[in-house]
Protein backbone atom coordinates (compact mmCIF):
# COMPACT_ATOMS: atom_id res chain seq x y z
CA UNK A 1 0.00 0.00 0.00
CA UNK A 2 2.85 2.42 0.85
CA UNK A 3 4.55 1.76 -2.47
CA UNK A 4 1.31 2.48 -4.34
CA UNK A 5 0.80 5.74 -2.46
CA UNK A 6 4.31 6.94 -3.33
CA UNK A 7 3.83 6.04 -6.95
CA UNK A 8 0.49 7.88 -7.23
CA UNK A 9 1.83 11.08 -5.63
CA UNK A 10 5.10 11.20 -7.58
CA UNK A 11 5.28 14.28 -9.82
CA UNK A 12 6.19 13.97 -13.47
CA UNK A 13 9.32 15.86 -14.46
CA UNK A 14 8.77 18.73 -16.89
CA UNK A 15 10.34 18.14 -20.30
CA UNK A 16 12.96 20.76 -21.13
CA UNK A 17 12.25 22.85 -24.23
CA UNK A 18 15.02 22.15 -26.72
CA UNK A 19 13.53 23.47 -29.95
CA UNK A 20 11.35 26.40 -31.13
CA UNK A 21 9.53 25.87 -34.44
CA UNK A 22 7.43 27.92 -36.88
CA UNK A 23 4.49 26.00 -38.33
CA UNK A 24 1.61 26.40 -40.76
CA UNK A 25 -1.73 24.82 -39.96
CA UNK A 26 -3.87 24.37 -43.09
CA UNK A 27 -7.50 24.30 -41.97
CA UNK A 28 -9.10 24.67 -45.40
CA UNK A 29 -11.79 22.02 -45.98
CA UNK A 30 -12.14 22.34 -49.79
CA UNK A 31 -9.71 19.74 -51.25
CA UNK A 32 -8.45 21.79 -54.21
CA UNK A 33 -7.92 24.92 -52.13
CA UNK A 34 -6.36 22.92 -49.31
CA UNK A 35 -3.82 21.40 -51.71
CA UNK A 36 -2.94 24.87 -53.04
CA UNK A 37 -2.37 26.22 -49.51
CA UNK A 38 -0.25 23.22 -48.55
CA UNK A 39 1.98 23.76 -51.60
CA UNK A 40 2.25 27.45 -50.75
CA UNK A 41 3.34 26.65 -47.20
CA UNK A 42 5.73 23.91 -48.36
CA UNK A 43 7.77 26.49 -50.31
CA UNK A 44 8.00 28.83 -47.32
CA UNK A 45 11.51 28.55 -45.90
CA UNK A 46 10.51 30.43 -42.73
CA UNK A 47 8.31 27.48 -41.71
CA UNK A 48 9.69 24.41 -39.98
CA UNK A 49 6.81 22.29 -41.27
CA UNK A 50 3.11 22.23 -42.20
CA UNK A 51 0.25 20.22 -40.73
CA UNK A 52 -3.18 19.61 -42.20
CA UNK A 53 -5.47 18.36 -39.40
CA UNK A 54 -8.78 16.69 -40.28
CA UNK A 55 -10.56 18.35 -37.35
CA UNK A 56 -9.98 21.02 -34.67
CA UNK A 57 -9.56 18.23 -32.09
CA UNK A 58 -6.80 16.67 -34.17
CA UNK A 59 -5.04 20.05 -34.26
CA UNK A 60 -5.40 20.45 -30.49
CA UNK A 61 -3.98 16.98 -29.85
CA UNK A 62 -1.03 17.36 -32.21
CA UNK A 63 0.10 20.79 -31.05
CA UNK A 64 -0.51 19.75 -27.43
CA UNK A 65 1.88 16.83 -27.92
CA UNK A 66 4.79 19.07 -28.96
CA UNK A 67 5.60 20.35 -25.46
CA UNK A 68 5.88 16.77 -24.21
CA UNK A 69 8.63 16.30 -26.79
CA UNK A 70 10.51 19.43 -25.79
CA UNK A 71 9.15 21.53 -28.67
CA UNK A 72 7.33 24.87 -28.56
CA UNK A 73 5.85 27.00 -31.35
CA UNK A 74 7.31 30.46 -31.84
CA UNK A 75 5.33 31.56 -34.90
CA UNK A 76 2.30 29.98 -36.50
CA UNK A 77 0.06 30.75 -39.44
CA UNK A 78 -3.50 29.40 -39.64
CA UNK A 79 -4.59 29.07 -43.26
CA UNK A 80 -8.08 28.76 -44.71
CA UNK A 81 -10.73 30.71 -46.59
CA UNK A 82 -12.97 33.05 -44.60
CA UNK A 83 -16.22 34.97 -44.93
CA UNK A 84 -17.16 38.54 -44.03
CA UNK A 85 -20.51 37.48 -42.49
CA UNK A 86 -20.11 33.90 -41.29
CA UNK A 87 -16.59 33.85 -39.97
CA UNK A 88 -14.45 30.73 -40.23
CA UNK A 89 -10.97 29.57 -41.20
CA UNK A 90 -11.73 26.75 -43.58
CA UNK A 91 -13.26 24.04 -41.38
CA UNK A 92 -12.46 25.90 -38.16
CA UNK A 93 -15.48 27.80 -36.76
CA UNK A 94 -16.12 30.22 -33.85
CA UNK A 95 -17.62 27.49 -31.67
CA UNK A 96 -14.38 25.51 -31.94
CA UNK A 97 -12.38 28.29 -30.28
CA UNK A 98 -14.72 29.60 -27.57
CA UNK A 99 -13.03 28.25 -24.43
CA UNK A 100 -15.12 30.46 -22.13
CA UNK A 101 -18.30 28.93 -23.57
CA UNK A 102 -16.81 25.45 -23.10
CA UNK A 103 -16.15 26.24 -19.46
CA UNK A 104 -19.75 27.42 -19.02
CA UNK A 105 -21.14 24.31 -20.73
CA UNK A 106 -18.87 22.14 -18.60
CA UNK A 107 -20.16 23.73 -15.41
CA UNK A 108 -23.76 23.48 -16.62
CA UNK A 109 -23.26 19.78 -17.30
CA UNK A 110 -21.85 19.30 -13.77
CA UNK A 111 -24.80 21.15 -12.25
CA UNK A 112 -27.27 19.22 -14.39
CA UNK A 113 -25.71 15.91 -13.38
CA UNK A 114 -26.01 16.83 -9.70
CA UNK A 115 -29.66 17.85 -10.12
CA UNK A 116 -30.52 14.65 -11.99
CA UNK A 117 -28.83 12.60 -9.26
CA UNK A 118 -30.78 14.42 -6.57
CA UNK A 119 -33.97 13.78 -8.51
CA UNK A 120 -33.24 10.05 -8.55
CA UNK A 121 -32.82 10.01 -4.76
CA UNK A 122 -36.00 12.01 -4.28
CA UNK A 123 -38.00 9.65 -6.50
CA UNK A 124 -36.50 6.59 -4.77
CA UNK A 125 -37.86 7.87 -1.45
CA UNK A 126 -41.27 8.44 -3.02
CA UNK A 127 -41.23 4.90 -4.42
CA UNK A 128 -40.92 3.46 -0.91
CA UNK A 129 -44.06 5.36 0.12
CA UNK A 130 -46.09 4.56 -3.01
CA UNK A 131 -49.05 2.25 -2.54
CA UNK A 132 -50.78 1.55 -5.85
CA UNK A 133 -49.18 -0.37 -8.73
CA UNK A 134 -49.81 2.51 -11.11
CA UNK A 135 -48.15 5.01 -8.79
CA UNK A 136 -45.12 2.74 -8.43
CA UNK A 137 -44.92 2.23 -12.20
CA UNK A 138 -45.04 5.99 -12.82
CA UNK A 139 -42.30 6.66 -10.27
CA UNK A 140 -40.07 3.90 -11.70
CA UNK A 141 -40.47 5.44 -15.16
CA UNK A 142 -39.50 8.85 -13.74
CA UNK A 143 -36.45 7.30 -12.04
CA UNK A 144 -35.35 5.75 -15.36
CA UNK A 145 -35.73 9.13 -17.07
CA UNK A 146 -33.71 10.87 -14.35
CA UNK A 147 -31.02 8.17 -14.57
CA UNK A 148 -30.79 8.61 -18.35
CA UNK A 149 -30.61 12.39 -17.92
CA UNK A 150 -27.76 12.01 -15.41
CA UNK A 151 -25.89 9.66 -17.76
CA UNK A 152 -26.28 12.07 -20.69
CA UNK A 153 -25.11 15.07 -18.67
CA UNK A 154 -22.15 13.14 -17.30
CA UNK A 155 -21.13 12.21 -20.85
CA UNK A 156 -21.34 15.90 -21.81
CA UNK A 157 -19.26 16.83 -18.77
CA UNK A 158 -16.53 14.42 -19.81
CA UNK A 159 -16.61 15.66 -23.42
CA UNK A 160 -16.27 19.32 -22.42
CA UNK A 161 -13.58 18.49 -19.84
CA UNK A 162 -11.54 16.66 -22.48
CA UNK A 163 -11.71 19.62 -24.90
CA UNK A 164 -10.65 22.03 -22.15
CA UNK A 165 -7.76 19.71 -21.25
CA UNK A 166 -6.61 19.55 -24.88
CA UNK A 167 -6.71 23.34 -25.21
CA UNK A 168 -4.72 23.71 -22.00
CA UNK A 169 -2.02 21.33 -23.24
CA UNK A 170 -1.98 23.05 -26.64
CA UNK A 171 -1.41 26.45 -25.02
CA UNK A 172 1.56 25.04 -23.11
CA UNK A 173 3.12 24.13 -26.46
CA UNK A 174 3.21 27.79 -27.52
CA UNK A 175 6.43 29.60 -26.63
CA UNK A 176 6.30 32.71 -24.41
CA UNK A 177 5.43 35.68 -26.64
CA UNK A 178 4.42 33.42 -29.57
CA UNK A 179 2.89 35.04 -32.65
CA UNK A 180 -0.06 33.76 -34.67
CA UNK A 181 -0.96 35.07 -38.13
CA UNK A 182 -4.29 34.39 -39.81
CA UNK A 183 -3.90 33.86 -43.57
CA UNK A 184 -7.65 34.23 -43.80
CA UNK A 185 -9.93 36.77 -45.47
CA UNK A 186 -12.11 39.04 -43.29
CA UNK A 187 -10.73 37.66 -40.01
CA UNK A 188 -11.23 41.00 -38.24
CA UNK A 189 -13.85 42.62 -40.51
CA UNK A 190 -16.40 43.19 -37.71
CA UNK A 191 -16.95 42.65 -33.98
CA UNK A 192 -17.86 38.97 -34.44
CA UNK A 193 -14.71 38.38 -36.46
CA UNK A 194 -12.54 40.17 -33.93
CA UNK A 195 -14.08 38.13 -31.12
CA UNK A 196 -13.35 34.92 -33.05
CA UNK A 197 -9.77 36.10 -33.51
CA UNK A 198 -9.45 36.95 -29.80
CA UNK A 199 -10.86 33.54 -28.84
CA UNK A 200 -8.29 31.84 -31.08
CA UNK A 201 -5.61 33.87 -29.33
CA UNK A 202 -6.97 32.78 -25.95
CA UNK A 203 -6.97 29.04 -26.64
CA UNK A 204 -3.43 29.11 -28.03
CA UNK A 205 -1.76 31.81 -25.94
CA UNK A 206 -3.45 31.92 -22.53
CA UNK A 207 -0.58 30.15 -20.74
CA UNK A 208 2.48 32.04 -21.99
CA UNK A 209 1.05 35.07 -23.79
CA UNK A 210 1.64 36.40 -27.31
CA UNK A 211 0.06 38.17 -30.28
CA UNK A 212 -2.48 37.20 -32.94
CA UNK A 213 -2.82 39.09 -36.22
CA UNK A 214 -5.86 39.17 -38.52
CA UNK A 215 -7.05 41.29 -41.45
CA UNK A 216 -10.22 43.35 -41.97
CA UNK A 217 -10.56 42.42 -45.67
CA UNK A 218 -9.28 40.01 -48.30
CA UNK A 219 -5.78 38.55 -48.05
CA UNK A 220 -3.79 37.07 -50.89
CA UNK A 221 -0.26 36.40 -52.11
CA UNK A 222 1.17 36.28 -55.62
CA UNK A 223 4.20 34.20 -54.69
CA UNK A 224 5.48 31.57 -52.28
CA UNK A 225 7.65 34.03 -50.35
CA UNK A 226 7.76 33.63 -46.56
CA UNK A 227 4.17 33.95 -45.31
CA UNK A 228 4.90 34.08 -41.60
CA UNK A 229 7.70 36.63 -41.93
CA UNK A 230 5.56 38.74 -44.26
CA UNK A 231 2.60 38.75 -41.87
CA UNK A 232 4.75 40.05 -39.05
CA UNK A 233 6.63 42.65 -41.09
CA UNK A 234 10.05 41.06 -40.87
CA UNK A 235 10.30 40.42 -44.62
CA UNK A 236 9.65 42.47 -47.76
CA UNK A 237 5.93 41.77 -47.86
CA UNK A 238 4.40 39.54 -50.50
CA UNK A 239 1.15 39.12 -48.57
CA UNK A 240 -1.39 41.70 -49.72
CA UNK A 241 -4.70 42.97 -48.44
CA UNK A 242 -7.47 45.45 -49.28
CA UNK A 243 -7.92 46.21 -45.59
CA UNK A 244 -5.76 46.70 -42.53
CA UNK A 245 -4.11 44.37 -40.07
CA UNK A 246 -5.48 44.13 -36.53
CA UNK A 247 -3.37 42.80 -33.66
CA UNK A 248 -4.65 41.39 -30.39
CA UNK A 249 -2.26 40.73 -27.51
CA UNK A 250 -2.95 37.97 -25.00
CA UNK A 251 -1.29 38.35 -21.61
CA UNK A 252 -0.21 35.15 -19.81
CA UNK A 253 -2.60 34.53 -16.98
CA UNK A 254 -3.82 31.99 -14.42
CA UNK A 255 -6.99 30.42 -15.78
CA UNK A 256 -10.01 30.20 -13.49
CA UNK A 257 -10.61 26.47 -13.08
CA UNK A 258 -14.41 26.67 -12.68
CA UNK A 259 -14.08 23.53 -10.56
CA UNK A 260 -12.02 21.68 -13.19
CA UNK A 261 -8.34 20.72 -12.65
CA UNK A 262 -7.99 23.03 -9.66
CA UNK A 263 -4.33 23.88 -8.94
CA UNK A 264 -2.53 25.76 -6.13
CA UNK A 265 -1.92 28.67 -8.53
CA UNK A 266 -5.59 28.94 -9.46
CA UNK A 267 -7.26 32.25 -8.60
CA UNK A 268 -10.77 30.83 -8.12
CA UNK A 269 -10.63 31.33 -4.34
CA UNK A 270 -11.28 27.72 -3.33
CA UNK A 271 -7.93 27.39 -1.54
CA UNK A 272 -5.66 24.37 -1.94
CA UNK A 273 -5.90 21.69 -4.64
CA UNK A 274 -8.75 19.21 -4.52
Amino acid sequence: MKAQTKKSTKKQKAVKVTRIVNIAVVLEDVPKEREMMMKMAAHDESLSYTICPKSPEEMYRYIGSLRKRGIQVGKMVLMGHGNAVNHHIGGFFPGDADIDALRRYHQQAINGYKEATKEQLKLSRLLKKAKSKQEKADIRAAIDAAREDARSRNDSRREYAEKIRMMDEMSDSMAPGARIGLFNCFAASDKKGEQFMKNIGEIFLHKHGGDILGCTARVWTVSTHPIVESLFGTYDTDVYTWGKWVKHTVAPRAIHCNGYHHKPTCTCGWGGPR
